[in-house]
């Protein structure tokens, strides 16, 4: 089987090179749609199945041409899928299921799956040795499967990919969906096939491989030195809160929307500006009726801003800046106080 995978910022460009299929290529409202197989969960499609999960979608054709906007560990579960690599056995579930329930509410919740995981594993089982059985069985399960899940992000933190800056038809001349290397090549979509070819060599090395393989090794161990990581990250990034503690603002060259408590304080939000791609992204700590990150950063910044009622960023392509996150948060925490 060929394939290309290609990357872009808007939906006009990538729906130009006509795409077999398409992962998560969602540009705020608008979704780039693929010929054959569509997976999107955003926005109007958040009733749709998370991508990473489900089996190998069939294809009609031998030559693939995969459109995406973004990566990440969803977004690689959903290509895999349409490539027919996505074919681990049944101990994989628990990751995939894992890191799809991340997609939708967080990392910052990663012990509250955690506590339901352990809660559905138990249910029924009355006697003392049997809890204990289910407890040991539950734990070494969790753990293995939460190690996989920071070795492979501390990966895609050290191998990011992003789409690139949008360039609009006025700034200059180019053909929408060209990608022959030309003056007239459109600048908004990036061949990234090598890119998620390793990605998938990687994934698949932490999921299947030996346990006694070095690369596989050293993948696991930084893993546990991204979580310890984490923890001074946290300090290093905080920038001060917003009404009542509602919304905590963030800035670093990482992913910080994790990051809801500071000190004795658990905020309700988190606007984080990023340093390196200047983006922002708002998000919730958990769901709070009539306040929806996607609609505050809709109304921002246009229709192009991208996610969730719970987590929301900024148009992919936009230059961002500090005082944007600063607005963010002060917008976000008159929604929240608005409800108090």
């Amino acid at each position: 089987m060929d394939y290309q995978i290609i990357i872009s910022n808007n939906v006009v460009s990538l729906t130009t090179v006509i795409p077999t299929h398409t992962v998560e290529a969602e540009f705020g409202t608008f979704c780039a749609n693929g010929s054959e197989t569509t997976l999107a969960h955003h926005g109007p499609r958040s009733s749709n199945p998370v991508p990473c999960l489900g089996d190998n979608v069939s294809s009609e054709t031998e030559n693939l041409v995969i459109g995406v906007s973004h990566f990440d560990l969803d977004c690689l579960g959903g290509v895999m899928r349409c490539l027919s690599l996505k074919d681990f056995d049944g101990e994989e579930d628990l990751f995939w299921n894992v890191a799809a329930e991340v997609d939708l509410r967080g990392v910052h919740k990663l012990g509250e799956i955690r506590d339901e995981f352990f809660a559905r594993k138990s249910e029924g089982v009355k006697s003392p040795s049997g809890q204990e059985d289910v407890w040991y069985y539950c734990t070494k399960q969790w753990n293995e499967a939460e190690s996989k899940l920071n070795a492979f992000w501390a990966w895609s933190e050290d191998c990011r990919l992003f789409a690139p800056r949008l360039v609009k038809p006025e700034d200059r001349e180019f053909t929408p969906g060209l990608m022959d290397g030309s003056d007239l090549a459109d600048p908004n979509l990036v061949d990234v096939t090598t890119f998620f070819t390793e990605a998938i060599r990687i994934i698949s090395l932490i999921l299947e491989g030996s346990k006694l393989d070095p690369e596989r090794v050293v993948f696991l161990q930084k893993g546990q030195d991204w979580v310890e990581a984490k923890e001074a990250l946290e300090e290093e990034s905080f920038q001060g809160t917003f009404g009542q503690d509602f919304v905590v603002l963030r800035a670093s060259e990482q992913f910080t929307n994790h990051l809801y408590s500071h000190g004795n304080t658990v905020a309700k939000a988190v606007v984080a500006f990023r340093t390196d791609n200047r983006t922002v992204t708002l998000s919730l700590a958990d769901p709070i009726d009539g306040v929806n990150c996607c609609n505050i950063a809709q109304a921002l910044w246009g229709s192009e801003a991208d996610g969730h009622a719970g987590i929301a960023g900024s148009p992919r392509g936009q230059v961002m800046t500090m005082e944007d996150a600063d607005m963010a948060a002060h917008k976000l925490s008159l929604a929240i106080r608005d409800l108090e």
